[in-house]
């Protein structure tokens, strides 16, 4: 169940982002682009057999993840864990147009986002960190059905992860946050590549809306981001500004 105040606070970045601020952005260019791309339909075509898979898996949670508990089945986790078409197409597309050195990813599930970011950009190196052993398998399963070839998919908890994944994450490494939706565990992600001495790179937090904590965290995070911050109604997103002093936009998405 969705929390009452997330209500609250899904109505009021509607009302928000009805202003026509921001449209001419160069964001703006990657939230509109309608073109039908290949990598949609490969990613499309795995979901949809993942649709009527009803095979059990078994559940190990390491942080908060859905508010619901009966994702016990592929199926069932591919509806309530897996990004939409919508926003898996906007990761694509981000992926696409700022063209990261490295794509990391926290919070596999069944590499349906992976897929699409990986599609998006292939020339980047792709690393989705997920702490199912099941899940991990499925979705490397699922990756080689999309044929690619620079997806690296680690069985680890964020926490094993980490010392891995921050030494090699530059500026303009492209790193999005899928799991474990507390406050605590989103500042202190932040917190980790805010912190990289090599230069902060691009984040992507999804479920920014999920609950009262979330966007407190995001709050905070947007706040401090020097650049520019994209608030949509599901993502938050940091990125680089080609020029100009910081921007924070808000879309309706």
């Amino acid at each position: 169940m969705i929390e009452p105040v997330t209500v609250i606070q899904y109505v009021r970045h509607c009302i928000s982002s009805l202003s026509p601020a921001g449209r001419n952005s160069e964001f703006n260019t990657v939230l509109r682009d309608r073109f039908p791309y290949q990598g949609y339909h490969v990613v499309e075509e795995i979901r949809n057999r993942l649709i009527h898979d009803h095979t059990p898996v078994i559940r190990s949670l390491h942080g908060a993840g859905s508010h619901k508990k009966d994702a016990q089945t592929v199926a069932g986790i591919n509806r309530i864990s897996s990004v939409t078409a919508r926003y898996g197409r906007l990761l694509f597309r981000i992926a696409g147009y700022y063209k990261p050195d490295r794509i990391i990813e926290f919070g596999t599930a069944l590499g349906i986002s992976t897929m699409y970011l990986a599609t998006g950009y292939p020339s980047a190196e792709l690393i989705s960190i997920e702490g199912n052993p099941s899940l991990t398998a499925m979705a490397r399963i699922n990756c080689q059905a999309a044929g690619l070839k620079n997806t690296t998919i680690m069985n680890r908890t964020f926490n094993e992860a980490l010392p891995v994944i921050l030494p090699i994450c530059t500026n303009q490494t492209l790193v999005f946050i899928d799991g474990n939706h507390t406050l605590e565990a989103t500042l202190e992600f932040y917190g980790h590549f805010s912190k990289n001495a090599i230069g902060i790179p691009m984040m992507v937090f999804d479920d920014i809306h999920w609950s009262d904590g979330m966007y407190k965290a995001w709050r905070t995070i947007k706040s401090e981001w020097p650049e520019l911050v994209v608030e949509l109604t599901r993502m938050g997103i940091l990125l680089k500004c080609a020029s100009g002093p910081k921007q924070i936009l808000k879309f309706n998405y």
